[in-house]
């Protein structure tokens, strides 16, 4: 079986920040994050990489949406 590396979600989240914007790779982090401590909650996994200091999650903006 595979590891998944916290470098591996920092660099995944880099990517989908400079393709698709901060909005975008911290939601796809979100979904991610959840999935992984559902997995150590059903003991899949010892411990989410998620939580690595090595990812860096894009800061929520602040401030009124326009559409």
């Amino acid at each position: 079986m595979r590891t998944i590396n916290p470098s591996e979600i920092a660099a995944w989240v880099a990517d989908l920040d400079a393709r698709f914007g901060p909005s975008t790779a911290r939601t796809a982090y979100l979904v991610l994050h959840g999935t992984l401590e559902i997995a150590v909650d059903d003991e899949a996994i010892k411990k989410n990489p998620a939580k690595g200091r090595a990812v860096k999650v894009p800061a929520e903006k602040s401030g009124r949406t326009v559409a």
